[in-house]
């Protein structure tokens, strides 16, 4: 997944079974792309490799000290996270246009608190949709689809993780994947499927990347 940093390839979402490893494949995949200095959006408390911000002024400030990677730990206040990730997402693209050689990453766990289906004036589908322009690229993570913003699911590639679920099925045959190759994967595995779900590659989750 380290190719997954060039330029040319598209936003991520992660999806699959609970306990497939979605949050374990999105940490190894930010810290195998340390060059992007970035947000990690962690309402789970699971990451704590970065300094942490419970609000856009601190994330700010983390970045004037120095940092390059901040983890915003949002209250389960979705409403309040969302006007909070609307500041952030602005704050991300003001960094990336006065800084046209860097690159930036924007992961967001549980999306589905934050991008749901049918809303369209979410700050996360504003940076899957504008983040590619920028330089800023995305990767999410939800058990559930279904729930999710289709701008999102359609901005990006799919990684799918363990077998078929019941929440992610109708999203699985709605979209044509290769439900036979899934019904495959063991516990930890993923498969990278491309814009025509069409498999790329196959990933597995490693509990290296753990705090």
């Amino acid at each position: 997944m380290k190719s997954w940093a060039t330029d040319d390839l598209p936003h991520l979402f992660i999806s699959g079974n609970t306990g497939a490893g979605k949050t374990i494949l999105m940490k190894q995949i930010v810290c195998q792309n340390m060059q992007r200095a970035g947000v990690v959006v962690d309402p789970l408390n699971n990451f704590n490799r970065f300094p942490v911000a419970s609000n856009p002024q601190q994330v700010k400030q983390h970045f004037v000290n120095g940092a390059d990677k901040v983890t915003y730990r949002p209250h389960w206040n979705n409403e309040q996270a969302k006007e909070h990730l609307h500041e952030i997402v602005g704050f991300l693209f003001s960094l990336s246009k006065n800084a046209r050689s860097k690159q930036f990453i924007l992961a967001v766990d549980e999306v589905h608190n934050y991008a749901r289906n049918g809303d369209n004036q979410s700050p996360i589908v504003r940076a899957y949709k504008e983040g590619r322009n920028l330089s800023v690229k995305c990767v999410s993570t939800s058990q559930y689809p279904a729930r999710v913003q289709q701008d999102i699911l359609m901005q990006g590639v799919t990684l799918w993780g363990g077998s078929v679920s019941e929440y992610g099925r109708p999203y699985l045959e709605g979209y044509n994947f290769p439900m036979d190759e899934i019904k495959q994967n063991g516990k930890h595995d993923f498969l990278l499927f491309d814009e025509n779900h069409q498999v790329v590659e196959r990933v597995r989750a490693s509990s290296r990347y753990v705090d």
